[in-house]
């Protein structure tokens, strides 16, 4: 649920009202945390599985939600710093 967060924030960087485009970037900044939680908690808990095919299985999905965190995350703040005018810091 929280990349479904990712994704509609993204839409309300790039198209929302421009008063709520930094609530589009905490929005993600939060969503990207409850990832990394969630990524955290379940590579801990899949030390506890033996099938092989499992762990792969959970890995190859992780790594996918990982690596679309990280796009629309860096999508989110671009919009955020052009449709907000603020300056890279």
């Amino acid at each position: 649920m929280a990349v479904e967060v990712l994704e509609l924030a993204a839409v309300v960087a790039e198209k929302g009202n421009p008063n709520a485009i930094t609530d589009a970037g905490t929005a993600a900044g939060l969503a990207r945390a409850a990832i990394s939680g969630a990524g955290m908690n379940v590579r801990i808990n899949m030390s506890s599985l033996k099938d092989a095919k499992a762990i792969k299985k959970i890995t190859d999905k992780l790594i996918k939600h990982e690596e679309k965190t990280e796009a629309l995350t860096k999508k989110i703040k671009q919009f955020v710093l052009k449709r907000g005018e603020i300056p890279m810091f």
